[in-house]
């Protein structure tokens, strides 16, 4: 349950992906941190490969669970 309650105060958007809570929930564009309305499917790829890489390395914290999530 501590575990829990841990976890439900980290803000993994904010916190890794510097995402504030006010632009919560996040649109696509918002998570793979490119421009709104990105049209270029090379920049998009680009960053999402580089989000998803980021984020496997946060699956070995103590936040692994929200990691696989995101």
């Amino acid at each position: 349950m501590r575990e829990h309650a841990r976890q439900t105060e980290f803000d993994p958007y904010h916190k890794w992906l510097a995402i504030p809570p006010k632009d919560k929930p996040p649109d696509h564009y918002r998570l793979q941190g490119v421009e709104r309305f990105e049209s270029d499917a090379e920049v998009s790829e680009n960053a999402a490969n580089r989000r998803m890489a980021y984020l496997r390395g946060c699956s070995t914290s103590e936040h692994a669970g929200l990691a696989e999530r995101l």
